[in-house]
């Protein structure tokens, strides 16, 4: 006789219940809606800046696991980051921390941007160079290619960007990085739901899966 409620079973059925809807998701697409994931990186990333042009994970288990991009970060597209992200993912407090973090770091190389033209002003015999606006202008590039996860990236800037404050290079880095780990982070909940009691659970209500009182499942599909 089927139940409809995990809690019904004893110990040991729901282990082994459990145990038996882990091997067939993990088996099966880890991530049925990767789309979406990848999607909502996308849109996040243009909040705070960045244009992704790839993005790679690894799951769940390894010590190598983990995820990245590569692409391009312009300070000017960051600086209305916590607006946007407000919109965007109001209850999000990584996310929040994050676009608080782009826009400070857009200030900062605004600031740069202005201190620099006002020295080459103020010298006749140092012209400004010519410049296409891309003072804040990095690109994201990978730096391993075996692995996945966010220290495989790191930050390169544009001739135009602060060339002699290369702690900025470095804030660019960390930021991309972070936002990697937020990505996969996502990615590993959602894991932990397919795979977990959770899911088991709300599988049963969609009438996806029958689990009997001895532990053993039976699907639908």
């Amino acid at each position: 006789m089927a139940i409809k409620n995990l809690d019904e079973l004893g110990y040991y059925e729901k282990q082994a219940a459990l145990e038996a809807w882990y091997k067939r998701q993990a088996d099966d697409d880890m991530i049925p809606d990767k789309d979406y994931f990848r999607e909502d990186l996308e849109h996040v990333g243009a909040v705070l800046g960045f244009r992704i042009d790839d993005s790679q994970w690894s799951g769940f288990a390894c010590q190598g696991d983990g995820a990245s991009f590569t692409g391009v970060w312009r300070s000017v597209d960051a600086a209305g980051a916590v607006a946007g992200m407000a919109e965007h993912a109001p209850l999000d407090e990584t996310l929040t921390v994050l676009a608080v973090d782009a826009a400070e770091l857009a200030a900062k190389i605004a600031a740069w941007t202005a201190a620099r033209d006002e020295a080459h002003e103020a010298d006749e015999d140092c012209p400004l160079p010519q410049s296409n606006g891309d003072e804040g202008w990095y690109k994201i590039a990978r730096t391993d290619y075996y692995y996945s996860h966010e220290n495989t990236i790191r930050a390169e800037p544009s001739d135009y960007a602060p060339f002699d404050a290369p702690e900025l290079s470095d804030e660019v880095t960390e930021l991309a990085r972070r936002l990697s780990k937020w990505y996969y982070r996502s990615l590993e909940a959602e894991y932990d739901y397919q795979t977990g009691e959770k899911g088991l659970q709300d599988a049963i209500n969609d009438g996806f899966v029958a689990v009997d009182a001895d532990g053993s499942l039976a699907y639908t599909d």
